[in-house]
């Protein structure tokens, strides 16, 4: 799977790509040609790097259980190679822990499509410089592809909210923390009463602008450090975290979510209710209702919800239960619902 495209744009370094290649971009098959050399033994890679010069190298982090060393084998074996990591949501936090150790120079969340590997990776698509007349280096140039491709790998295309991906990812870092900080997490799941009516009868481009203008009045009720997603169609997610300013209780009480309710969720969550009942949205014309109304469920972080999937399931039982209660109202995990408390 190697090979040169013959466009005029192509950066000609030289570049090397270590690691199962399907995994960092998706799309990719053996019919495609792209002007990079690959390879998926670490060994075979090292002599490779060794008998030629790769101005850059990627690699897939988790090719090797030995990552430190396989780097710092690179390191030794060819100082003027620029090198790179390919890395998971999850993986990130190494992927940093790696440069600071100088044994990586940066990286890139994978997987990506081929058409954003070949444009902000590969640079073979051009990229519009500043019009402010400053001169910009290729480093720079670089590094604002790389911006852009974490940007589009993390964030929902239509409402500019992160995706699933990132929120599984989320997640899953936050409760592993949490098994042995003091952090409180509440997840709530909601959906839009009746949206696939509003596709019916004003379109998809009314269903995409309805489904803008909701993500936009939940960032603008919800705190800097709650995470809104878009996890599929009409259905969003908000994770919300808090450091308890009352130390006392212990941790088991923390734990088991005996000590106190989720206060700042339901509070969040009722102020964006609140905003979409008063907001009228002139989209949806003299079909639609004007204003929209949610469905949710909220799920707290304890002993018997102490998983990613747990945490899901209870918050999306919680939406239905919502749904088949008349919806419009929210539904906590074992208590009644919410429905006018504002």
């Amino acid at each position: 799977m190697q090979g040169d495209l013959k466009n005029d744009n192509i950066n000609q370094d030289k570049v090397l790509c270590i690691g199962d290649i399907s995994k960092i971009v998706l799309g990719i098959s053996r019919a495609i040609t792209l002007p990079i050399q690959t390879c998926q033994n670490p060994i075979k890679a090292i002599e490779l790097l060794s008998e030629s010069n790769f101005s850059r190298v990627i690699i897939q982090l988790g090719c090797t259980n030995y990552i430190n060393s396989f780097l710092e084998s690179i390191r030794k074996t060819t100082r003027q190679t620029k090198i790179q990591l390919a890395v998971e949501i999850s993986q990130e936090i190494a992927a940093k822990e790696l440069i600071e150790q100088n044994l990586a120079d940066d990286y890139f969340i994978s997987p990506v499509s081929l058409e954003k590997f070949k444009k902000y990776i590969l640079d073979l698509e051009p990229i519009i410089a500043p019009t402010s007349g400053d001169a910009v280096s290729k480093l720079e140039l670089y590094q604002r592809r790389i911006q852009i491709l974490e940007k589009l790998a993390t964030e929902d295309d239509l409402t500019g909210v992160k995706n699933r991906r990132y929120l599984l990812a989320f997640l899953n870092r936050l409760i592993s923390r949490a098994q042995t900080e003091d952090i409180r997490i509440h997840l709530l799941i909601f959906d839009i009463d009746n949206f696939k009516k509003y596709n019916d009868l004003c379109g998809h481009p009314v269903g995409d602008r309805v489904l803008q203008q909701t993500s936009k009045m939940m960032r603008q009720c919800s705190r800097t450090h709650d995470v809104i997603a878009r996890i599929g169609g009409d259905e969003f997610a908000v994770v919300f975290r808090d450091w308890p300013a009352n130390r006392t209780s212990s941790q088991q009480e923390r734990r088991t979510g005996k000590n106190e309710q989720p206060l700042e969720a339901i509070t969040v969550t009722n102020r964006f209710k609140k905003l979409l009942s008063t907001n009228q949205l002139p989209d949806l014309g003299v079909k639609g209702p004007g204003k929209l109304t949610i469905s949710g469920g909220i799920a707290s972080y304890c002993e018997s919800c102490n998983t990613v999937q747990q945490l899901l399931q209870q918050a999306d039982n919680a939406l239905l239960e919502a749904k088949n209660n008349g919806k419009n109202q929210i539904h906590l995990v074992g208590e009644p619902s919410m429905t006018e408390i504002y």
